[in-house]
């Protein structure tokens, strides 16, 4: 991308009035992220966390067992291409090798997140799960990038824009309801590129993301996504342009077999933050690179706050 020689407008107050298909779509999925939402807070259980070390060093970091593993065998495997014909999360083996849901139990059940950290490339991983009473195509609009920011949580807006050499403006992609993945027509060679505005109660980032593709069917919803720009990093009362220099991964629904109505969905998130101190002649773990030595543990309990799987839910 190219970087504007202009003063950006921030996005946060940009977005455009949605049209009234799609406004409509997008108030009954908040409706539904926020019932779902508060069923996993109540009902679904503590966290089952893997047993798997979570921290990895290079070469000598511990193998995740085949039942941890993300897309391309490692979750820390960085640059894998989510969106290649034929990629495979492993989600689908996994739903047949754990519990099968309780039909009389709550709509959501066997929350699982694991985090993994390689201390030598900075690069943190994090892989969420949990079964849902729901057919993967009832979860399409849930997983529809344009609806992350309806989640009530972290991700604080949420929609298309267009690159303008640098400076990025909304993108009209038309009356489309939520979950309508075919007529979006992300894949390879047409992807969607989206602003996304994260913050917590000590930090917030200002991202583009490229959806790199988004693929709904009656069996399995797919999206995969990547780092394209990241705008601003709040830090405190630090502020600095950029931040992020990854920020991938992918979320996926797919029917538990033989458990008819049930689905398991899957987020898997990548992320690196640049050093904000590279002038600095300390230690490779100066302030410049706290934000990556505790990133792991921040998205942790970022994903065991909602008790899972934001911003899907």
């Amino acid at each position: 991308m190219a970087r504007s020689v202009h003063k950006r407008q921030s996005l946060v107050i940009r977005e455009i009035p949605c049209p009234p298909t799609l406004a409509a779509s997008l108030q009954a999925v908040e409706s539904f992220k926020a019932t779902l939402r508060s069923q996993m807070i109540r009902k679904a259980g503590p966290l089952a966390r893997g047993a798997a070390t979570p921290f990895a060093a290079g070469l000598g970091r511990a193998t995740p067992s085949p039942a941890q593993q993300g897309i391309g065998g490692d979750p820390l495997a960085h640059g894998v291409d989510f969106s290649a014909p034929g990629a495979q999360t492993g989600n689908l083996e996994r739903a047949r090798a754990e519990t099968p849901p309780d039909p009389q139990g709550p709509d959501l059940q066997r929350p699982t997140c694991i985090a993994w950290w390689d201390a030598n490339r900075k690069l943190t991983a994090v892989l969420g799960a949990v079964q849902v009473r729901r057919t993967p195509e009832m979860l399409a609009a849930a997983i529809d990038p344009r609806s992350w920011g309806k989640t009530g949580g972290i991700i604080g807006r949420a929609y298309p824009v267009e690159d303008h050499r640098g400076d990025y403006k909304p993108r009209d992609v038309g009356d489309i309801p939520l979950g309508h993945a075919q007529r979006l027509g992300i894949a390879p060679g047409a992807t969607m590129l989206l602003y996304e505005y994260a913050q917590s109660e000590i930090a917030s980032f200002e991202n583009i993301l490229e959806i790199t593709s988004f693929t709904a069917a009656l069996d399995r919803v797919f999206l995969s996504y990547r780092l394209y720009d990241c705008l601003l990093t709040t830090f405190g009362f630090w502020t600095a342009p950029g931040g992020l220099t990854v920020n991938e991964g992918y979320s996926e629904a797919v029917a538990i077999p033989d458990q008819p109505g049930w689905s398991r969905v899957e987020v898997l998130k990548r992320v690196k933050v640049r050093d904000l101190t590279p002038n600095d002649p300390g230690n490779p773990y100066d302030y410049g690179e706290s934000m990556n030595a505790t990133m792991g543990a921040a998205l942790s309990q970022w994903v065991d706050n909602v008790r899972l799987m934001s911003p899907i839910f």
